[in-house]
């Protein structure tokens, strides 16, 4: 059997994504077959990295692993504007470290910029918040 494309991997874990509550252990393994196949994918590290922090109490799973998986992220494709603000959300809700926040926000914010990108209004609110 074939490994599955990039584009497929990322298809069939937004397909199963949760609506609500968290991410079964059937979903995480699959995650981390994507991420083990395509190690160079922003896209695929950033679902991983979603999906971790929806895993179970009781799993394997950790933060640190979360946060690991949006740097790495970063790494492959600096430029990536939603790896920036997915940090930014990340060290913000998740981690309540506003000072990393503010500088992921702001880096979104340039990167947008530098881009032509409009601003994120939600984004933006979020960051001013």
């Amino acid at each position: 059997m074939s490994t599955p494309s990039e584009s497929d991997f990322v298809a069939e874990l937004r397909r199963a994504w949760p609506r609500d509550g968290e991410a079964p252990l059937k979903l995480l393994k699959r995650a981390d077959q994507a991420a083990a196949a395509w190690p160079g994918s922003a896209a695929i590290l950033r679902l991983r990295a979603a999906l971790i922090q929806l895993a179970p109490e009781h799993s394997s799973y950790s933060l640190d692993e979360a946060l690991a998986c949006y740097k790495r992220a970063l790494e492959v494709d600096p430029g990536a504007v939603e790896t920036l603000e997915d940090l930014a959300h990340f060290y913000d809700a998740v981690l309540g470290n506003q000072t990393q926040a503010r500088e992921y926000f702001a880096l979104a914010s340039q990167e947008r910029q530098r881009q032509g990108m409009p601003p994120n209004k939600s984004f933006e609110r979020t960051r001013e918040g």
